[in-house]
């Protein structure tokens, strides 16, 4: 964040550029869940290395108008394995 308003600094950037980044860094420092988080998990069968059913969150939306902010949820199946690796 720092280097980001350093560097518009140094390139004459408008002062509303400044409240912008800061307000965006402000927003998703309060967010509760980022884009890819696994929210709920459900086993369909209890045998090791079988499919989970998985609530991942797909999009979070800021809506300044409303002052709210919501995300939207995307129900997958995934294995175990790819439950730990990072895309």
């Amino acid at each position: 964040m720092i280097k980001k308003l350093l560097s518009f600094l140094w390139n004459g950037a408008d002062q509303r550029q400044y409240f912008i980044e800061i307000g965006v860094w402000f927003l998703k420092k309060g967010i509760e869940v980022e884009v890819g988080q696994i929210i709920k998990e459900k086993k369909i069968n209890h045998v090791k290395g079988k499919p989970l059913k998985v609530t991942v969150v797909k999009d979070v939306i800021w809506s300044l108008k409303e002052n709210t902010v919501r995300h939207i949820e995307e129900t997958q199946l995934i294995s175990e394995d790819q439950k730990y690796t990072k895309k």
